[in-house]
């Protein structure tokens, strides 16, 4: 994978399934890329990606719970 060899890394999701954190460096944004192994093509195939910064920047329009401190 060529986005490992740009600084990404590789965060194991599931038994067949991978996550590649790209850093931006090549795509040109953040974003995590979801690849699911084919045990037919013995290859990995995209499933889904996320631009996870707005999520980071955010969370209360996702639904992500935030702490607040009173």
């Amino acid at each position: 994978m060529d986005v490992i060899n740009q600084g990404g890394r590789v965060v194991q999701i599931a038994p067949n399934r991978i996550g590649v954190i790209d850093t931006g460096h090549g795509s040109g944004w953040e974003q995590l890329v979801v690849f699911e192994y084919n045990p037919e093509t013995k290859e990995f195939e995209v499933v889904s990606s996320l631009t996870y910064e707005d999520y980071f920047n955010h969370p209360k329009e996702y639904g992500i719970p935030v702490r607040t401190d009173n």
